[in-house]
């Protein structure tokens, strides 16, 4: 009696299951700054799913589409299954949408759907802590940003996705020399270590980093034939406070620098040109110098792009700033000083250095005496000799035949094309609409009214929606030839 009354629950479940033809998929809420999936089922033999753009003025992307086709008392029956993505950037409605099931239309139901940050990850077979050797700092001081990430030992890792995020307000440089493996209390550690310039006074946050692993499954009793069955670990990290002070005497950069600069003569003759070379080099943020330039009154200045070269030592951003300029006058002129503030951290206090100026000697050139007249050319008689070019009939004759010869072949030629493409406008109406699809969805919806005309048909078909990497002018050749055999 208990049976019977499971197996009549279970039918009953299954007939109001069945009767849900349209069926909205997703989670209530999303992690800011990640991509937030749903998906659309819908049952029945002609189904059209609505063209989704835009969600809350952000992109949607559609992941795919899944197809299951059954055939009920000869009834052909669809259950398709599209997934869409996109990024929110709030909170958002995802609206109701329409899909069209055997000519009637459905609608799914509205959801509200909110955000929250993620909290670090509490998880016995991984951890993820990041920290900073000093979270109070100027505007442009670095800090170096330490990633340690832990795994158990025995734990059979497929895949780890990593991918650094890009910081609001925050410059980062990944600092080669310091990535290291260890293991440490049945863990296997990996450290990696970032060089971090804020960019803007106040409060500034790290959020929590992301980590993805793929894992050998050992509690599924599923399984490949080419491999074993994973799962996805997402481990979340802890966030991270700054508190980010201005520079003092509104300078923009801080650290150690030394400012030189030469010239390549101080005396040029008229309309020669004469180097100038400023080079700034120490440790700090050298990326935030700003583009030096001269302001000299009566001369013509040609300028490089600079040139910065940095790179990592001792945990600080060590480099040079290069730049040239070429400056032409005829008179003389002076390069004036330059100067470059910024903030030293040792001294606690703003450094100005100055470079001398240059005064360039221009000497002019004795210009030579111009000719006073010029002497009258006398008039000579020229004699025109006149080329005569005669042809003979013979030669007539043959420009006559070659000419006619040309005719012929041009017409000939257009006769061909006109012929060619007058063969190319008989093809089939589902064949032109084949060849004017554009994508694999424009494509599967020309060719689903047709499942179940050619085994080999179907295939294509099936082929066409599960690989959306699919070479899509190759497929549409082979699809043309059958249709155009079955006459569809």
């Amino acid at each position: 009696m208990k049976l019977f009354f499971k197996l009549f629950f279970i039918l009953i479940f299954f007939s109001i299951f069945a009767k849900c033809d349209v069926a909205l998929k997703s989670n209530n809420n999303f992690i800011l700054g990640e991509n937030f999936v749903f998906e659309i089922e819908a049952n029945g033999s002609d189904i059209e799913f609505p063209n989704i753009d835009k969600i809350d003025n952000q992109i949607v992307v559609n992941l795919g589409t899944s197809r299951t086709i059954t055939s009920i008392n000869g009834n052909v029956v669809n259950k398709i299954k599209k997934t869409y993505s996109f990024k929110p950037q709030k909170d958002f409605i995802l609206p109701s949408f329409e899909v069209k099931i055997d000519g009637k239309s459905f609608n799914t139901k509205e959801k509200s759907i909110t955000s929250y940050i993620p909290k670090k990850s509490k998880l016995k077979n991984f951890d993820f802590e990041i920290s900073l050797n000093k979270s109070s700092l100027f505007v442009g001081e670095e800090s170096v940003l330490n990633l340690k990430f832990k795994y158990k030992k025995d734990l059979q890792i497929v895949d780890l996705a990593f991918n650094m995020p890009i910081f609001n307000n925050i410059w980062s440089k990944k600092i080669e020399q310091q990535n290291s493996s260890y293991e440490e209390n049945g863990f296997v550690v990996q450290e990696l270590n970032f060089l971090i310039f804020p960019q803007k006074s106040g409060l500034l946050e790290i959020p929590s980093i992301k980590i993805e692993a793929k894992v050998i499954d050992m509690n599924t009793y599923s399984y490949s034939l080419f491999s074993p069955a994973t799962k996805t670990e997402k481990i979340y990290s802890n966030s991270l406070t700054l508190d980010v002070k201005p520079l003092p005497n509104n300078v923009n950069l801080i650290g150690e620098f030394l400012l030189k600069t030469s010239v390549s003569k101080e005396e040029i003759n008229e309309g020669e040109s004469v180097s100038y070379q400023v080079e700034v080099s120490g440790n700090g943020n050298i990326d935030d110098i700003e583009d030096i330039k001269l302001d000299i009154k009566d001369v013509t200045i040609f300028e490089n792009k600079p040139e910065i070269k940095t790179k990592i030592e001792d945990n600080k951003n060590v480099g040079t700033y290069k730049k040239s300029f070429s400056i032409i006058s005829n008179k003389d002129f002076e390069i004036p000083s330059i100067s470059l503030s910024y903030y030293d951290q040792n001294i606690k206090k703003v450094v100005t250095q100055k470079s001398p100026s240059y005064k360039i000697k221009v000497k002019s050139i004795e210009k030579k005496a111009t000719f006073k007249g010029l002497e009258k050319v006398k008039k000579e008689k020229i004699e025109i000799e006149k080329i005569v070019y005669k042809t003979s009939l013979k030669q007539q004759l043959l420009f006559f035949i070659l000419g006619m010869l040309f005719t012929i072949l041009i017409f000939g030629l257009y006769f061909y094309v006109k012929n060619r493409k007058v063969k190319q406008k008989d093809d089939l109406p589902l064949v032109k609409s084949i060849k004017k699809s554009k994508n694999n969805n424009e494509l599967i919806k020309l060719l689903l009214p047709y499942i179940g005309y050619n085994k080999i048909l179907d295939e294509l078909i099936f082929k066409l929606e599960k690989d959306e990497k699919i070479d899509l002018k190759l497929i549409k050749k082979d699809i043309v030839n059958i249709v155009e055999t079955l006459a569809l």
